[in-house]
């Protein structure tokens, strides 16, 4: 915005120090400062009870009020701490894509497994007879001196 004020409409600069900021602030841009930092440190710090573009006697608090206003070093601690939290994140991810790839893994295995349980025959059940019908009880196989024979 300040760029396109302070050239006149041929493309020329309005004067030599708007040509000189303009072009230091876009070497400041380049070296991969924000363009905020780059405006003040080009241009300056605002003036107090001026809010720049707004001319005199517009206090900054009345244009900005629903804007917090947040230190450099306050947002460089957010984003601090946001950069960590990602970190944190990415890692959750890895371990979770791993265990996903172990579980693959053995789930593999089980299938290799009951593909040679099965080539071996023991894909059958054996007749367990119904639910209903009584089996014969196995005490007598338990007690040797009983050969079978009831009492």
């Amino acid at each position: 915005m300040y760029t396109i004020a302070h050239k006149k409409k041929d493309g020329s600069f309005v004067n030599e120090e708007a040509r000189q900021q303009i072009e230091q602030l876009e070497m400041e841009v380049d070296n991969n400062a924000s363009e905020e930092d780059a405006f003040r440190t080009v241009i300056g710090k605002e003036h107090h009870g001026y809010v720049r573009g707004m001319g005199f006697g517009v206090c900054p608090s009345k244009v900005f009020k629903g804007f917090g206003s947040t230190s450099t070093n306050g947002s460089s601690a957010q984003v601090n701490k946001l950069q960590s939290e990602l970190e944190t994140e990415r890692a959750r991810v890895d371990a979770l894509v791993q265990e996903v790839e172990r579980f693959k893994g053995l789930e593999e295995k089980l299938a290799f497994v009951m593909q040679q349980l099965t080539g071996q025959g023991f894909n059958r059940v054996t007749d367990l007879g119904s639910p209903n019908e009584p089996r014969p009880s196995s005490s007598a196989s338990h007690n040797p001196g009983n050969n079978g024979s009831s009492s």
